[in-house]
């Protein structure tokens, strides 16, 4: 028997948290970053907040700051393995995490790396690691849609900009699996670019003449701004609002926030399940039937029925299993 009475045993989940938060670092931006910049709808304010303000700017939580960290690490793993296969799949992945900076409008930027085939620079990479909205992402006019993912549209732009290269690759890599990835392939949009070129102009001027631009007034950007604390945006679209304190309830959210990666995926993975009743359609033509035992692949045992469900808008019937251990080979 090991000795524990008198050994004070290590906090493993402590010290792994502390090495997440260890990344959390505010330094005073020299520039405006690709990554913040490139949005269509982009509030000229925080940008700007963010080179003058840095030091007040609301970090991220505990938590936050391990799904951030989460999705650097994917990212870096995904990048050396690339390196690797691509010398077997005929292209190369050179110059990983280049600079590429504008001095004449201030903007800066790390791209992942630029892609060779046949000795010749043909497009430039960025990786992205996604959540939960993963399988929404499929193209262009959905990367849109996403305000956060829209910025990542105007990063290439401005990548493909300063390295004279017209063509980007987007590669998106699922969370929870590495090995699940997709790539979008953005070409230059000139028009779009000179806009992120002129808002950064409005954000230099500003800093040189010491001034803000105006609020805005989207409570979904507003809400979530981390410079709403010393912005104090009006939100008058919101004529009636409560404002109370409860910190049971704000946790409660925050953890709501944090449990939908895995709630999509369990979502997903439930409907794939369902399938099985177009093998056994006579499981869910009855209530109360007797159960089925069913072998999935040799590997899992289910039990597949029917019964009568609380809610008589469904119709009578829905589909249930219950799952067992995994079986031994």
């Amino acid at each position: 028997m090991v000795e524990t009475k008198t050994t004070q045993l290590p906090n493993f989940d402590e010290a792994i948290r502390n090495l997440a938060c260890a990344n959390r670092h505010v330094s005073k931006p020299s520039a405006n970053r690709a990554s913040e910049i490139g949005g269509p709808n982009e509030c000229l304010r925080r940008l700007t907040y963010a080179r003058t303000h840095w030091d007040q700017r609301k970090q991220p939580d505990d938590y936050l700051m391990g799904i951030f960290q989460t999705g650097n690490e994917v990212e870096e793993i995904l990048v050396r393995n690339l390196v690797d296969i691509g010398r077997h799949n005929g292209f190369r992945l050179i110059e990983t995490q280049k600079t590429l900076e504008w001095p004449e409008y201030q903007i800066v930027g790390h791209c992942d790396g630029l892609i060779q085939v046949d000795s010749k620079t043909v497009a430039g990479m960025e990786i992205k690691s996604v959540g939960q909205r993963f399988e929404s992402l499929k193209d262009i006019p959905s990367l849109m849609a996403w305000d956060i993912a829209a910025k990542w549209y105007g990063q290439a732009q401005i990548y493909m900009m300063l390295s004279n290269i017209p063509l980007w690759a987007l590669l998106l890599v699922q969370k929870n699996n590495l090995y699940n990835t997709r790539t979008l392939w953005i070409e230059l949009n000139y028009t779009y670019a000179e806009m992120i070129v002129k808002r950064a102009e409005q954000i230099n001027a500003h800093i040189a003449a010491d001034t803000l631009p105006d609020k805005i007034n989207d409570p979904r950007k507003c809400l979530t701004c981390p410079f709403a604390h010393i912005c104090m945006p009006d939100l008058d679209d919101f004529k009636n609002q409560r404002v109370f304190d409860d910190d049971d309830i704000a946790a409660a959210l925050d953890r709501m926030d944090a449990l939908q990666d895995a709630k999509f995926e369990y979502d997903k993975c439930e409907r794939i399940a369902k399938k099985i009743t177009e093998v056994l359609p006579e499981a869910s033509e009855e209530t109360y039937r007797e159960p089925y035992m069913v072998t999935i692949s040799g590997r899992r045992l289910c039990y597949v029925g029917s019964k009568r469900t609380s809610k008589p808008s469904t119709g009578g019937t829905a589909f249930f299993w219950t799952r067992q251990k995994k079986m031994e080979d």
